[in-house]
């Protein structure tokens, strides 16, 4: 383990994940810090943890370690991830779009978001691998056991965030999740955020009937779906306007502003480098008919999701490829990540590859969010309310808490974006023009 600078660290953080219980329910299951766990690993089970190149080694090399000492067989692929270089403003697109067949080209298919390498999974199967670690998004339906490895850099892997009480964590989706799935059937969902973001939409009541969209009972653990995915109902309804500088896997970017109409994103209008390659797919694709949508075009709104971690801190950096950008802190509780696109993969996207049109979805930060959800006698809940989740106010919530330690610290959020003229002082619109120094530490006094 020469690349760990926290070699015990490291193999205590991966000696508690092999304690903990696999969360099995695949529907509700995304790789969010919490909920890694190898616990049903057993002697003599075969494992395959699978990363690139640009992953630290400490969490692989880590894991590999203490389950091998459990008496499992590890193995570690390793694929080319391309050199190391700056991230830029257009690398969202190139994580997240593709224009090729994923079906019968799992040797070629270069993967989206890092989420999971086709290849490796026909290993796994030819192999027979009890377990397959592998991938920062969600596992995959399969006849194996699938956990994640949430992890790019080491200081993600040995941050305290892992390791927040999971029975408490739980409760705090539970109750983030009940305003929409237990009380928000028909209501009118309104968000809006610090940076000028202002849309609204109704929760149908169809989406309680259709399967398959991540929209069910259970809630989809630290990425709590306030609006279902794919297929789109036609009668969906979003309007307004989504204003941001941060998405996944890009530099941050001039302030974007994206207009939404009838569920469709219709107009990109600054951006930067980003909003340039957004207009180019979005003219490219708009007379284009997808499966899964009511009309034309690639940009539907789908992904509304919300993070429910209270530890979650940005990465110390952010402006390597190998760091994932600003990808890790949507999983903040309170933090607002928007989705339009395809969802994937899917028989759907494969179709697109087939023909050789774009696919995939882009995302848009929301760093302060307040949601209200006007419900049909007039009443409103607000489980949001700039960047704070209700949830962790509730008395529930909180009396859990204390069994744990002292509320106000397990409860209290480790890390707030540092955003001139919202968060801290200064003036916004000079930050709007050029944020990438205020998040890459690069800013001088004359900046302020």
């Amino acid at each position: 383990m020469d690349q760990s600078e926290n070699l015990a660290d490291a193999i205590a953080q991966a000696e508690y994940l092999a304690d903990q219980p696999e969360f099995l329910h695949l529907y509700a299951k995304t790789n969010v810090p919490g909920y890694q766990g190898y616990g049903e690993t057993k002697p003599g089970d075969k494992v395959m943890i699978a990363i690139d190149s640009t992953v630290h080694l400490a969490a692989p090399l880590a894991i590999a370690k203490v389950l091998r000492e459990r008496g499992a067989k590890v193995d570690i692929i390793i694929a080319d991830g391309g050199v190391d270089r700056p991230i830029t403003e257009t690398d969202e697109l190139d994580a997240n779009i593709r224009r090729e067949p994923w079906k019968g080209h799992e040797d070629t298919y270069r993967p989206r978001r890092y989420l999971e390498m086709p290849w490796v999974r026909k290993v796994v199967e030819w192999r027979n691998y009890d377990l397959l670690i592998q991938g920062r998004a969600f596992p995959i339906a399969a006849d194996f056991r699938w956990e994640g490895h949430a992890w790019q850099l080491e200081e993600q892997f040995l941050d305290k965030s892992n390791n927040f009480p999971r029975p408490l964590h739980d409760l705090i989706n539970q109750k983030a999740w009940d305003p929409v799935w237990s009380r928000g059937k028909g209501a009118k969902v309104r968000i809006t955020d610090k940076e000028g973001t202002d849309f609204s939409y109704t929760l149908l009541p169809d989406y309680w009937t259709t399967e398959g969209t991540w929209f069910a009972e259970d809630p989809c653990i630290g990425h709590l779906m306030y609006h279902p995915g794919p297929p789109i109902n036609a009668l969906q309804d979003a309007e307004g306007v989504i204003k941001g500088t941060l998405t996944h896997f890009s530099k941050p970017f001039p302030q974007l502003t994206a207009t939404l109409e009838a569920g469709k994103i219709t107009r990109v209008e600054g951006g930067g480098a980003y909003g340039e390659g957004w207009r180019a797919l979005l003219e490219e694709t708009e007379e284009l008919q997808y499966d899964q949508f009511p009309g034309k075009g690639l940009f539907w709104l789908w992904e509304v999701a919300v993070g429910t971690n209270p530890w979650v801190r940005r990465p110390s950096r952010i402006d390597m490829v190998s760091t994932g950008g600003t990808e890790w802190e949507r999983y903040r509780s309170g933090v607002i990540h928007l989705g339009f696109g395809t969802a994937g993969p899917s028989e759907a996207e494969n179709k697109a590859g087939e023909l050789g049109w774009p696919y995939g979805h882009v995302h848009m930060h929301l760093m302060w969010p307040t949601v209200e959800i006007t419900h049909d006698d007039g009443t409103v809940e607000v489980p949001i309310r700039d960047g704070r989740l209700a949830a962790l106010d509730d008395p529930e919530v909180r009396a859990l808490a204390a069994e744990y330690g002292d509320p106000e610290e397990l409860l209290d959020r480790q890390w707030e974006p540092q955003i001139p003229g919202i968060s801290i002082p200064g003036d916004y619109t000079a930050y709007a023009q050029n944020p990438a120094p205020w998040h890459l530490g690069t800013h001088t006094q004359d900046e302020k």
